[in-house]
């Protein structure tokens, strides 16, 4: 199954989120700070399927964090999920390849849809 990384300064979206793709059958890591998700993409390499992040999180903004990460895996595909509202970096980023922008709150099976699609649409080798 495919390996996701959730990024959130927020314990419980991130953990809710996390048992609910491992649920679903995806296997799931979970970082509450830039740093430590920057560390977990270069440790899982190409082996990483998808990037969840928040637009806020503790060492780097969600557009700085989208950055570094495309720096390490330019086809890493990327959902951004944030109740922040930062039109401008949410344009920037939504109309990157391989990146989809959610609003928090979002029902569960519209992330899981979501995700699978942009999964499907963009495999990594």
């Amino acid at each position: 199954m495919p390996k996701i990384l959730i990024v959130d300064d927020e314990a419980g979206v991130r953990i809710t989120l996390k048992r609910f793709l491992e649920i679903c059958g995806y296997e799931v890591q979970s970082a509450s700070s830039g740093l430590e998700a920057l560390r977990i993409v270069h440790a899982l390499g190409p082996s990483l399927a998808l990037v969840v992040l928040d637009l806020t999180s503790p060492g780097a903004t969600g557009e700085e964090l989208f950055a570094a990460v495309r720096k390490l895996q330019p086809d890493l595909p990327v959902c951004i999920l944030s109740g922040s509202y930062a039109p401008a970096a949410v344009f920037r980023m939504m109309n990157a390849p391989r990146c989809l922008c959610l609003n928090k709150p979002c029902a569960y099976g519209t992330i899981l849809q979501r995700l699978q699609d942009l999964l499907a649409q963009h495999p990594r080798k």
